[in-house]
């Protein structure tokens, strides 16, 4: 039997990552789609703005507007109508699930922006990374970016720590 006071992976989401899903479901609306896919995720998180993930693709030059002609390009517009609740597609449930790997195997206890976007970056899990792609990014490099904010907020920390204690 599995513990009730275990948090699960939607627990763990930040605001700002809860505030993703449903701009995700707000885009996925817009292009007419009948499930949330990796690309509205991808799209959400642009849109969302304030995150380090929106930071991360802004600084690769990408933004709500180019991306989205990219899915669109790329197949994203449907013709279905308008119903009360969208699914997530089969990859974008992979995608969410890797997020929680994402936040774990750098031993955060949270679920933000950053580890969303990682999440969407494995080669089998949907259209979003082809369109960072069809957009030039790599991601690989898109990992990198990742990283290398973390470790300027955790030296960030650090140097606040070192100031305090001296």
């Amino acid at each position: 039997m599995s513990d009730p006071g275990a948090l699960t992976m939607f627990d763990r989401f930040t605001q700002q990552a809860k505030d993703v899903t449903v701009l995700a479901r707000e885009e996925a609306v817009e292009l007419r789609r009948n499930h949330i896919g990796t690309e509205h995720l991808l799209l959400g998180l642009l849109k969302q703005g304030t995150g380090i993930a929106a930071g991360v693709l802004g600084s690769l030059s990408l933004d709500h507007g180019t991306v989205r002609a990219e899915v669109v390009r790329t197949g994203g517009r449907g013709r279905w109508r308008f119903r009360s609740y969208l699914p997530f597609s089969p990859d974008a449930r992979k995608s969410l699930e890797q997020t929680l790997y994402e936040s774990l195997q750098v031993r955060h206890d949270f679920i933000d922006t950053e580890h969303l976007l990682l999440g969407l970056l494995h080669e089998d899990h949907g259209a979003a990374l082809p369109v960072l792609r069809g957009l030039g990014v790599s991601p690989e490099l898109v990992r990198e970016q990742v990283h290398g904010v973390w470790a300027h907020l955790s030296q960030q920390i650090q140097e606040q720590a070192h100031g305090r204690a001296g």
